[in-house]
């Protein structure tokens, strides 16, 4: 029996500009890669962030799971049965 984790995951790539990173305020910090996080409804997070932000979709995929061993336990800290039903990337 698979334990679906509560909602799926958004992971919102999001760039400030091609060039070379800088950070004025942060001391050491060159750049950003992602954020992640995890919405209870897939559409609607994407819409948000596509109609509202101004992002553009870039990719989904999913159901990930690992049904074999540990790694959502490990890596997550949740069920090892877990399934994450879907990751979309919006940049």
């Amino acid at each position: 029996m698979n334990h679906a984790i509560g909602g799926t995951m958004l992971a919102a790539i999001l760039f400030g500009s091609m060039g070379a990173a800088s950070a004025d305020s942060i001391p050491g910090m060159r750049g950003h890669d992602h954020t992640g996080v995890t919405v209870p409804d897939m559409k609607q997070a994407v819409d948000f962030f596509t109609n509202v932000v101004g992002c553009k979709k870039a990719m989904s995929f999913g159901p990930f799971a690992d049904d074999k061993g540990t790694f959502m336990q490990d890596l997550l800290g949740v069920d090892p049965k877990a399934v994450i039903e879907e990751i979309t990337m919006v940049r």
